[in-house]
């Protein structure tokens, strides 16, 4: 019987956790709304490092980067990606090749709290991480 217990216990907890996470984004929605705070941008660190059609590539923008909270250094090479923005430029080094440009197009979908932004290169490919593969979900049957 304890057993049924903690499974009924646990599924209510369970339930709960959507409840609790649509109230905290609904409060954080609210608060930018009433406060005229502007949405938050996205700053990618100089020296990021990005799979290149199989090669490790590193990034790197033209931006100033902003102060960290665990340095007093400052750098320079960031990229940031704001709002409004609908493209981005970087320039990727590859090991033995020379400094290329790129202009990445910026995808949105959804909204704030829960934008997902995605990164398509020039060829059409989408920006991934250095060492991840990318998951492709596939409907049973």
């Amino acid at each position: 019987m304890k057993i049924k217990s903690w499974i009924v216990a646990g599924c209510f907890l369970m339930a709960g956790c959507d409840q609790v996470q649509n109230a905290a984004d609904n409060t954080l929605t609210a608060a930018f709304n009433d406060a005229g705070m502007k949405q938050p941008g996205i700053v990618l660190s100089p020296g990021l490092n990005i799979d290149d059609h199989g090669k490790k590539a590193v990034l790197y923008g033209d931006k100033m980067c902003p102060k960290s909270l665990m340095s007093s250094a400052v750098e320079s090479g960031c990229i940031f990606i704001e709002p409004d923005d609908k493209a981005v430029t970087v320039r990727l080094s590859n090991a033995g090749e020379p400094l290329k440009k790129e202009v990445w197009t910026v995808e949105r979908e959804g909204q704030y709290p829960k934008e997902v932004i995605r990164l398509k290169r020039p060829d059409g490919s989408y920006v991934m991480p250095w060492g991840n593969k990318a998951v492709i979900a596939k409907s049973p049957g």
